[in-house]
């Protein structure tokens, strides 16, 4: 069986720590109606048509990714995409995954004409378990394990258009999030205390129904600095 290639939108299949899974264009236009006098369409036009590509990445061996920025550009077929958005996902008996997202920006752009934000390097195993990412926070309890940890890091991305193509971009609040859940299999309850960086958003929660053993979520969240290129 021939399998299609993936096209990785942002280059980060390279590394030799990741396997590229899967990937997708996203492609979007815009539309502009006029309507008439009892509201049915008289005039359309489509334009603008921009890509959101998303690739999907497995890790296949230990990792510290301490080259990813936010903003940085990848193009792929002449065509610039900013990447905007990386995850990190890990749980037991899982294989742990990175999945990115970005946008489509105006031609010509690339990484050292543009304002990026570097993510902080951490270890990644290439165990299937779930992990504590970036020492987001430390757990205590007896009897308490971690079984899911979501690291998510997004910037916001800002777009000057003309005629409704992009003729610019800029990049800015960076921050990043981790989700994490704890099951409580005795009858200690967890605690986590913040990382150096980090402030706990959301406090630990507990679901705990008839069935099965209490699960607590709890929130993290961390800024970063957003960097403009130099002037040449």
């Amino acid at each position: 069986m021939s399998f299609p290639s993936k096209p990785d939108y942002f280059g980060l299949g390279s590394n030799a720590s990741l396997s590229l899974k899967n990937s997708s264009l996203n492609k979007s236009a815009t539309t502009a109606e006029a309507h008439d006098e009892i509201g049915d369409t008289v005039a359309m036009e489509v334009f603008g048509e921009q890509s959101a590509p998303s690739v999907t990445y497995e890790v296949i061996a230990d990792i510290t990714m301490s080259a990813i920025k936010l903003g940085a550009i990848t193009t792929v077929d002449s065509k610039p995409f900013a990447l905007t958005s990386v995850s990190w996902n890990t749980a037991p008996g899982a294989v742990a995954e990175l999945q990115c997202s970005g946008a489509q920006v105006e031609a010509g752009a690339t990484t050292t004409t543009s304002t990026t934000i570097t993510l902080p390097a951490f270890a990644l195993k290439k165990w299937h378990d779930a992990q504590i990412l970036d020492s987001a926070f430390s757990l205590t309890g007896a009897g308490c394990y971690v079984n899911g940890c979501n690291y998510t890091a997004t910037a916001d991305l800002s777009t000057a258009t003309v005629d409704g193509e992009i003729v610019a971009h800029d990049i800015q609040n960076g921050r990043v999030e981790v989700a994490v859940s704890i099951v409580q299999s005795g009858s200690t309850a967890p605690t986590i205390s913040a990382g150096t960086g980090w402030e706990i958003v959301s406090p630990l929660t507990v679901d705990n129904p008839d069935a099965d053993f209490p699960t607590w979520t709890a929130t993290l969240r961390k800024n970063l600095t957003s960097v403009h290129p130099s002037a040449t």
